[in-house]
């Protein structure tokens, strides 16, 4: 099967290509999401017979978290569900912003389109069809489901070993914060990993660009190793 891409602008204004969650990784979290579903749902059946409960408002208050599974856990979990989590994939906006309730909030009543209409045949077509891995409720709502990288915490960027007798080059770096740094970073581990993409370039010069212009630098390196420079006198500054 091919893995298809999707290039999603951030609000940076850098282009980064994702990797598209395929139909059978979707399958699978929702499967895994069903499961501990019906273990929420035994467990909670069976409370009643042990303790010789017979309340309607009891089995009501049960099945609250169950019809609000997928709503609340996208909402709260930065759009994963533990499906998602253990699939490593998870619900981003097509345009680069972070979603919403409200975005959630539509996939959420289009899923009963989308999954529970022909045992979720209509999902599985339109998200093969679509070339964006969108389901209905995704079209509607602007998302799609992307497979995510390896999460890089920005708190980690200043505990990075410098050598004691590190050379500084750029004084300025300390004009960055540190959501700049996470950025570099990320921007850097990709570059790194797609030196072949048709973007490098394009994403090279914009992140130069961007970082010139908060330090009042101008760069002459590579530039893999100007963002490497600036990550280690961004930590040789703040150790």
């Amino acid at each position: 099967m091919f893995l298809e891409k999707l290039q999603i602008q951030t609000s940076q204004n850098i282009a980064i290509d994702h990797t598209v969650a395929s139909a059978g990784e979707r399958i699978l979290s929702y499967i895994l999401d069903y499961c501990f579903i019906i273990a929420y749902a035994f467990v909670f059946m069976v409370l009643p017979a042990i303790f010789k409960v017979q309340s309607g408002v009891y089995y009501l208050l049960m099945l609250i978290p169950v019809i609000f599974y997928d709503l609340f856990f996208e909402n709260v979990y930065n759009g994963q569900s533990p499906g998602k989590i253990i699939m490593g994939i998870k619900v981003v906006m097509i345009r680069g912003t972070a979603p919403v309730f409200f975005n959630y909030f539509i996939r959420w009543v289009f899923r009963i389109i989308d999954n529970l209409l022909l045992s979720g045949a209509i999902a599985t077509i339109t998200i093969l069809l679509n070339g964006k891995g969108q389901r209905l409720g995704d079209i509607a709502a602007g998302t799609t489901v992307i497979k995510i990288r390896k999460k890089i915490n920005a708190g980690n960027l200043i505990y990075l070993q410098v050598p004691d007798d590190y050379k500084l080059v750029y004084e300025s770096v300390n004009l960055l914060q540190e959501n700049d740094l996470r950025i570099i970073k990320e921007t850097l581990t990709y570059l790194k990993e797609n030196p072949k993409s048709e973007n490098y370039q394009t994403i090279a010069e914009s992140i130069r660009t961007k970082i010139d212009k908060k330090m009042g630098a101008q760069s002459k390196q590579h530039i893999l190793a100007y963002l490497q420079t600036v990550l280690n006198d961004y930590n040789f500054l703040n150790k």
